[in-house]
C-alpha cells in the first residue's frame, strides 16, 4: 500500500455545533489547507460552483483513504462516498456509508462505479453455500438463519457473510425450495449492492 488519489463526497445534515472538529479532520487529513476559515465558508463556495454534496480529493491519500473522516462521518452519521485508484497493484475501491447502515460497505469498482465480482469472491459466496446447505434442508430449517450472526475474527469479512447467509434464508422461505445455482445468483447480488446518492450537505442548528 502506499499513498495515491482518493476523493471523497460528504452529504446529509449535521449539527453546527460540529463545525470546528470537522474543519480540523479535513486539515487533518489534507482535504482543505490549515488557513481555510471554516467549512461553512466551503460549503457556500461548493454549492455557488455547483458542488453538492461536498468534495474532496487528494492526491496523495493514504491508501487511497481518509480513515479518520470516515469514522467521524460514521459516528455524526454524515453520508460518504470515498472512492481510490488504482495503484501500487491495488483495484479501483469505492466506500460508502449512509446513516441506516449499521457498517460501511468496501467495493472492488470498475467503470462507472460497477462492482466487480472476483474469483476470490465467488469463492467466499460457494463456501457460504457449503455452510448453508449442510445446516439447512428446508423452508422450516431457514427460519433459524433469518437473522444469522456468526463468529469471525475478522469482522469486515464476517459482516459480508451474514447478510449473504441471511439472504439464502429468506430466499429459501420465500420459494420453498433449495437450489444451489439460485443461491449463486442470491450471493453474487447480495455482493454487488448499488452505491447510494448522497445528499446535499447542510448545518443545522
Amino acid at each position: 500500500m502506499g499513498n495515491y488519489y482518493g476523493e471523497i463526497q460528504l452529504g446529509g445534515k449535521i449539527s453546527i455545533k460540529r463545525e470546528e472538529r470537522l474543519l480540523a479532520t479535513l486539515i487533518k487529513e489534507g482535504l482543505v489547507d490549515d488557513t481555510s476559515c471554516s467549512v461553512v465558508d466551503i460549503v457556500e463556495s461548493q454549492i455557488k460552483s455547483g458542488k453538492v454534496p461536498l468534495q474532496f480529493s487528494d492526491l496523495e491519500a493514504h491508501n487511497g483513504s481518509f480513515e479518520e473522516l470516515e469514522e467521524e462521518c460514521r459516528k455524526f452519521g454524515i453520508s460518504y462516498i470515498r472512492r481510490s485508484s488504482m495503484s501500487d497493484g491495488c483495484y479501483p475501491e469505492a466506500s460508502f456509508w449512509v446513516p441506516e447502515m449499521k457498517y460501511s460497505i468496501d467495493l472492488i469498482v470498475g467503470i462507472d462505479d460497477t462492482p466487480e465480482i472476483t474469483i476470490g469472491n465467488i469463492k467466499k459466496i460457494n463456501a457460504c453455500i457449503d455452510f448453508f446447505l449442510k445446516n439447512v434442508t428446508s423452508s422450516l430449517t431457514a427460519i433459524n438463519y433469518e437473522n444469522f450472526e456468526g463468529d469471525c475474527d475478522n469482522e469486515e469479512h464476517q459482516i459480508l457473510d451474514d447478510n449473504i447467509i441471511r439472504r439464502f434464508a429468506s430466499h429459501v422461505m420465500k420459494n420453498g425450495i433449495i437450489d444451489k445455482y439460485e443461491l449463486l445468483i442470491v450471493g453474487i447480488e447480495t455482493w454487488s449492492p448499488s452505491i447510494p446518492e448522497i445528499p446535499p450537505f447542510e448545518f443545522v442548528d
